[in-house]
């Protein structure tokens, strides 16, 4: 047992810059991945945001109101003020309410998030039972008993003469 000890914690000592190399390289591969995604994400929103109309365009600028502002001063047709069916339509940029898809969105990762806690903390429930369960066993599952042969009783005969040095002669044979 020492030897395989010493064999392992040797080869420990010996891979451990490389071990740790590989974490870090895999940390570091991962972040640089992610961060390399999220970049892409948000240049192919803007571009899209940009360059297609239809795209995501529910947000009020201030470019927008701008334009209105001047078409108001020309006593041309405006947008703004917009209907009530509008407003709920479209937002400005600052806005704290969400447009309908966005909504959508973070009502589905909600429950998504949601679902997986409670699965989460109903496993940690059931692993936390089970150990309970199986110290519970494991305390109260040691049974002493006698070993065999050895009785807390004693049996004594008293008197004299022949009947009872028989008795008191398997009586000790009995006792060990």
């Amino acid at each position: 047992e020492n030897i395989a000890g010493g064999i392992v914690g040797e080869v420990k000592t010996r891979f451990a810059f490389i071990v740790n190399l590989f974490d870090w390289a895999s940390f570091t591969g991962l972040f640089t991945i992610f961060t390399v995604y999220m970049f892409y994400q948000v240049l192919l929103y803007r571009f899209q945001f940009l360059h297609n109309e239809k795209f995501d365009n529910r947000f009020i600028t201030l470019d927008l109101e701008d334009i209105d502002w001047r078409r108001t001063l020309n006593n041309r047709e405006t947008i703004l003020p917009l209907s009530r069916r509008e407003r709920t339509k479209y937002i400005t940029l600052w806005s704290t309410r969400m447009v309908e898809r966005e909504r959508t969105m973070f009502i589905k990762s909600a429950v998504f998030l949601t679902v997986a806690t409670t699965k989460l903390i109903i496993y940690i429930f059931l692993d936390y039972s089970l150990f309970w369960i199986l110290t519970i066993i494991r305390t109260h599952g040691r049974v002493r008993t006698n070993p065999r042969g050895i009785t807390p009783l004693s049996l004594n005969v008293q008197g004299e003469g022949i009947v009872a040095d028989i008795l008191k002669s398997i009586i000790a044979s009995f006792k060990f």
